[in-house]
């Protein structure tokens, strides 16, 4: 197997990238292959047959290659006090060569920058400390962060380019390992990380700025969308409820006098009909009282039409101080005629609530008709009987001599 030379970073080290300038002879770059163990920390591996010695040049193939074992335990005992070593390198296809391994020092600068691309390419801000907190790598991203180039960067120092708080802030957490905070850098909000890292015996830490203004965006973006949706929402239950209450508005108009605010003749019906159903299922006791005023016309033509509406409604506010809340209802049948529906009421408790109605009124007189629910009434003839008896009273009036 004819083999060139290959090259493994030693350690922690990335294997250099295909492409890298080395050599003149083919080179073989092995991602798995090289040698495995752990050689000495920051050293490069250089293998070349003997017959053909490292000199610079260009770069070349890639070739899978493996070492025995046994063969890469004795390089892992030679190799921290040798600098040229044999070892026998065989192919997965076959075939094996004696390689000589000269073992080159590698700088700390030099391994990172192996790995230049890799951190060119990241779309978060990196910075590498070494030993007393040395900047060793800044990628543009972070130089884009701190307002300025990574040639600046690296010339100024990392320290004078952060703001004071912020450098407080990232001094403490260094002291500390392994840590993550939010942070404002200039007007760039930023998640800041840190690992710390051990090379070579020396101790630095990598820093990752993570801008997080596009989510920061997204976030106001979302926030702005559930405050629209909420406002929307608070504007639909506002407008349903002013709905509901025009609603109401409307139904209440539909069922009441406009001149008294009583109840109107139809609302009389429909409640008149179920409270006559309920005391047939219950078998209570049920009254209707229906009432006018006497001489109401002549008292309008008197008096004229703006004080008769006035007379009308005292007579409808009369009626509502006079029967019970949330048990009787008062109803304007029309002109001056007005009824009372009294569930529970037998005759005589109706009676009463005529007396307080009719002593409720000073200058005006009334006539009042009361007719207690039988099973065998319909609406018509319960109303007629009350209607009847108002108009018995009223001629009785009339005939009665005056006081």
């Amino acid at each position: 197997m004819s083999i060139g030379w290959c090259v493994a970073a030693a350690g922690p080290a990335l294997m250099p990238p295909r492409g890298t300038t080395l050599r003149r002879s083919p080179i073989a770059y092995g991602s798995r292959g090289g040698v495995r163990g752990k050689p000495e920390e920051g050293l490069y591996l250089a293998a070349f047959s003997e017959e053909d010695p490292p000199s610079e040049g260009t770069s070349g193939e890639v070739v899978d290659l493996h070492v025995d074992p046994q063969e890469a335990e004795e390089f892992r005992e030679r190799v921290s006090g040798e600098r040229r070593l044999r070892v026998k390198l065989r192919g997965r296809k076959g075939g094996e060569a004696l390689v000589e391994f000269w073992l080159i020092p590698l700088t700390e600068t030099r391994t990172l920058e192996l790995d230049r691309e890799i951190v060119r390419a990241l779309d978060q801000g990196l910075m590498v400390l070494g030993e007393g907190n040395r900047l060793l790598v800044a990628n543009p991203k972070m130089a884009e962060l701190l307002g300025c180039t990574e040639e600046e960067l690296l010339q100024r120092g990392w320290e004078q380019a952060f703001p004071p708080e912020f450098l407080r802030r990232l001094r403490n957490h260094l002291e500390r390992g392994r840590f993550t905070f939010e942070a404002v850098l200039g007007n760039i909000p930023v998640v800041v990380s840190g690992v710390p890292l051990q090379r070579g015996g020396e101790s630095g830490a990598i820093l990752v700025f993570m801008d997080v203004s596009p989510l920061k965006l997204k976030e106001q973006e979302l926030a702005s969308k559930v405050k629209e949706l909420e406002d929307t929402k608070r504007a639909m239950l506002n407008l349903l409820e002013e709905m509901e209450a025009t609603k109401r508005k409307l139904e209440r108009l539909s069922i009441t006098d406009e001149l008294t605010g009583l109840f109107n003749r139809r609302h009389f019906y429909k409640m008149l009909a179920r409270e006559m159903e309920v005391a047939r299922k219950y078998g209570m006791p049920l009254s209707l009282l229906i009432m006018d005023l006497d001489d109401f016309k002549d008292y309008n033509d008197t008096h004229g039409h703006v004080e008769g509406d006035r007379a009308l409604r005292r007579f409808a506010e009369v009626i509502e101080r006079s029967i019970r809340k949330g048990v009787d209802s008062a109803y304007r049948l029309g002109g001056d005629e007005f009824a009372v529906i009294a569930p529970g009421s037998n005759r005589e408790q109706a009676w009463n609530i005529g007396e307080r109605i009719q002593g409720g009124l000073r200058d005006l007189s009334l006539s009042i008709g009361i007719a207690e629910f039988m099973e065998d009434m319909d609406t018509d003839s319960f109303i007629s009987q009350a209607d009847k008896r108002m108009y018995e009273e009223k001629r009785r009036r009339k005939k009665a001599p005056p006081h």
